[in-house]
């Protein structure tokens, strides 16, 4: 073996070679892949979108309940006595307003 053969490999190397005229490179299906990417881009803006939406609305009814559940539990513990207390004294505020 000589040094020539040490340092030299055969590399086989393939180019692509255009057959026809639907070739992916030709400047008009370039132009149909960007409107694609620009297409879809949007789609993702509008469901990023919705979704934040989605997120709010889902968030201000937790709120909601949370309040009507703390205002329930505040109800049920409620003695009876002060139960009576805050009838009478309503019943008493509306009877001094006439």
């Amino acid at each position: 073996m000589n040094k020539d053969d040490l340092c030299r490999k055969d590399v086989e190397v393939k180019f692509t070679v255009a057959l026809s005229s639907g070739d992916s490179n030709t400047p008009g299906s370039i132009t149909e892949v960007e409107e694609q990417v620009k297409l879809k881009n949007w789609e993702k803006e509008r469901l990023v979108e919705d979704i934040k939406r989605e997120e709010d609305l889902l968030k201000q009814v937790k709120d909601s309940f949370s309040n009507q559940k703390q205002q329930l539990v505040d109800y049920i513990t409620q003695s009876p006595a002060a139960k009576v207390r805050s009838q009478y004294r309503s019943i008493l505020s509306e009877t001094s307003a006439t």
